[in-house]
Parts: C-alpha cells; structure tokens; sequence
C-alpha cells in the first residue's frame, strides 16, 4: 500500500487542520503541481531549488497563524452576534409579556433596575401583589430589591428569572418561602403561570 502525497495532503485536509502542506519532489511535472495546489497545498518546490524551502516554510507558518486569528475573530463576532439576538429576545419578550399579562388583567409596571424597582413599588405599594425581577440586575440584585419591597409588604408575591442553575440555587431560603423560579429563556405562557402560581400560593397563606 502506497502514502503518496496526495494521500497525505487528504488525511490532513479531513482533519481540518491548519498545518501548512508544502510538496518537495524531484520529477514533479507543471500539470501535477496545478493539481496539488487545487486539492489544498500551499506550495510545491523542486529538489533542484530547495533554497527556496526555508523562506516557504516561514510564509505558510505565518499565513497559516493569520487564518487561526482570522476563524478566532469570526467565532467571536459570530458568539456576539448571539448574545445580541438573545438580548433582543429577551427585550421583546419582556414587552410581549407586558401585554400578555394586560390582556389577562394584571396592571403592569416596568422598572430598567433593581433600585427604580424598589422606589416604584415604594410609590404603589399597596396595589402590587406580585414582583417579577431578574437575579442578576444592574445596582441592585433582585433578591435584595425583592427583601426591601418584602420588608414594606411582608407576603408579597415573587417570580426571579434567571438563566444560570448556580443562581437558582442561591434562591432556595426564598424558595421555600414560595418564591418561584423561572429559567430564561421563558415564553410569556410561562411567565403568566408563575404569576399565576405566586398569586395563588399567597392567597391560600392569607387565608390562614
């Protein structure tokens, strides 16, 4: 069994390797050598010109690093172009929940942070029965915006989302307390049903 060249060339090109494919022969005819390069070589050289090896090894060393950054900076954009889409899903989501939940019959209030939170639900806090926070916020966690709201109206109803687990395991104290839970990514049926299930629960322990 023969490993020619183009044997070689193959199993690395199946491999999806980087590594720079350079073909050194000493009866290579012009023709070969078109098709070597079409099937993925970098380079050909002749035994009778090898002084041009070393100059050839260098190029290809360094084009081939130039296309390891270049696919690095395409994953990269590519993971941010992913983190935006999610950002605007949830943005949408957050609004085509508003209005979910308006046509169910709650009153919404939206607040940008924790500390706004806080300081709407300050304002109004005889009328809400239910809070819906993010665990991770800006300036104010939800969990620590949830405990002053809480402190002002202890019984108050409480949904966090979050999409990490480790998160969802910190919240357990106040899980037992009935705090539900939702993992992002949520669809505005899920949210109406942990709204849904807080406000029941907090019935059922008023009438206690």
């Amino acid at each position: 069994m023969q490993f020619g060249r183009k044997s070689a060339l193959q199993l690395l090109r199946q491999k999806e390797s980087e590594v720079p494919f350079i073909f050194v022969s000493g009866t290579m005819g012009e023709e070969a050598a078109v098709a070597t390069l079409k099937n993925g070589a970098q380079d050909y050289l002749m035994k009778s010109n090898l002084k041009r090896l070393v100059p050839a090894v260098q190029r290809e060393l360094r084009e081939a690093e130039e296309r390891r950054d270049r696919k690095r900076l395409e994953r990269q954009v590519q993971q941010l172009q992913k983190f935006e889409a999610i950002g605007r899903l949830a943005e949408g989501l957050c609004e085509s929940g508003k209005e979910t939940l308006e046509a169910l019959g709650y009153k919404v209030i939206l607040a940008e942070n924790g500390t706004e939170a806080v300081a709407l639900f300050k304002n109004d806090s005889a009328r809400i029965d239910v809070v819906v926070v993010d665990v991770v916020m800006p300036g104010m966690s939800g969990p620590d915006a949830y405990l002053e709201m809480s402190a002002i109206r202890p019984g108050l109803g409480v949904v966090f989302a979050t999409g990490y687990t480790a998160e969802a395991a910190s919240l357990t104290p106040l899980v037992e307390k009935r705090a539900s839970v939702l993992q992002k990514p949520y669809s505005a049926k899920s949210l109406s049903q942990a709204i849904r299930s807080v406000l029941k629960n907090r019935h059922s322990t008023l009438s206690h």
